[in-house]
């Protein structure tokens, strides 16, 4: 199951990074990526250098390390290319203002949507406290899901919630709060197990920096920016930023900002309308490729529905908040109203990737050696072997 999903989605993923990079990028004229440079404990005097490696001219191994750098780093994370989302060391800052991107702590336009640490100490200390509370948040979930129907992938994804009632719609609140905290907290366990592993086991001696902790943010954003943006907030700084760059790169190229001086056949809304729905649409066909992946019966065109009709939501929050502000409503009735159109939009939409989700199996699987709570209720738990 998962490894079917992951090969159809990662196969759609793949292609279009691959399409990028071919036609929109020359990257070894274009591209960087940062490295640790090697220096005597004399001239160092304790600090730690950083440096931009170009493309290695020569074949051999550090080429086939920025190559596998380049294809496998899907977030950008330590790439001239990105803009970072987190605080970087003084260096390093200084590096990326020579490509012109100012993510100096000084800069009051920059603000760092993701979380992370420079100090081994406090990196680990926040690692394990994450390890701790997001293997709970897994084992918490799959229990619960073990006695809901609806996680077990019985049933039309539309028979849940359609004909519409009050029963139903608490129920599906309640299901797609439980299903979405699950993925969450699944995508949390293991970037932090990847984060630990990296920088515990092997460190910068031998990853060099990657082995570094300022390079492992964390994959998700706030949840109160749900509450400051809506659906905005959840997409664009909430949400996990796995696959996020792909999406915005080939968008991005393919209608490119212009000018407030160029004249194009399209206005800058409808271009900005048209750029969000090719994201949405590029995820949804990607979510939907590894539900078709599978050998059950699953419902990717709901999957690719389900994504692509988030940027309409988007449109239509920008739409009323534009309304409100017209008519002088305070700016708590504003968030309050954008909430309840999110929370709406999202149940009405994105039900129906969770069901789909469930359809493949994936909410069955135990992703986790043991259970505590299992244990503590005397149920049997057959580990990764009952997947």
């Amino acid at each position: 199951m998962v490894v079917s999903y992951l090969m159809g989605f990662g196969a759609v993923l793949f292609f279009m990074r691959s399409t990028i990079l071919l036609l929109f990028y020359n990257p070894p004229q274009d591209f960087q990526r940062l490295r640790r440079v090697a220096v005597s404990p004399k001239e160092s005097k304790g600090i730690i250098r950083h440096e931009w490696e170009p493309f290695p001219e020569e074949v051999g191994l550090r080429r086939m390390f920025w190559v596998s750098d380049l294809l496998i780093n899907l977030r950008g994370i330590g790439w001239s290319f990105r803009k970072p989302c987190f605080f970087v060391p003084k260096d390093i800052q200084k590096l990326y203002l020579d490509h012109g991107i100012d993510v100096s702590t000084g800069n009051p336009s920059f603000k760092p949507i993701r979380s992370n640490h420079f100090d081994r100490s406090m990196f680990f200390s926040s690692q394990c406290i994450l390890f701790a509370t997001r293997y709970l948040l897994v084992d918490i979930c799959i229990n619960l899901m073990d006695s809901n129907p609806l996680f077990q992938g019985s049933g039309h994804p539309l028979h849940w919630i359609y004909p519409v009632s009050i029963r139903r719609f608490l129920l599906f609140l309640y299901n797609s709060v439980l299903g979405t905290v699950g993925v969450y907290a699944v995508m949390d366990l293991y970037a932090t197990c990847l984060a630990l592993t990296t920088v515990g086991l092997l460190g910068p001696n031998n990853l060099g920096t990657w082995g570094e902790p300022f390079m492992y943010p964390r994959l998700w954003g706030s949840v109160s920016e749900i509450w400051n943006g809506g659906l905005i907030g959840l997409w664009s700084t909430m949400w996990h930023d796995a696959f996020k760059h792909t999406f915005t790169a080939f968008s991005n190229n393919l209608l490119p900002k212009l000018p407030d001086s160029a004249k194009s056949s399209l206005s800058s809304s409808t271009r900005n309308f048209l750029r969000l729905q090719i994201i949405f649409f590029l995820s949804g066909l990607c979510h939907a490729a590894g539900s078709q992946a599978q050998l059950t019966q699953t419902y990717p065109v709901l999957t690719l529905v389900a994504f692509a009709s988030q940027a309409i939501g988007i449109w239509i929050q920008l739409l009323v908040t534009s309304l409100l502000e017209k008519r002088g409503i305070r700016e708590v009735t504003r968030k309050v109203v954008v909430l309840c159109f999110a929370v709406v939009w999202s149940y009405f939409t994105m039900h129906m990737f969770l069901v789909d989700l469930a359809a493949t199996k994936a909410f069955q699987l135990r992703l986790i050696p043991f259970s505590v709570l299992g244990l503590a209720m005397g149920r049997r738990w057959p580990g990764w072997l009952g997947s």
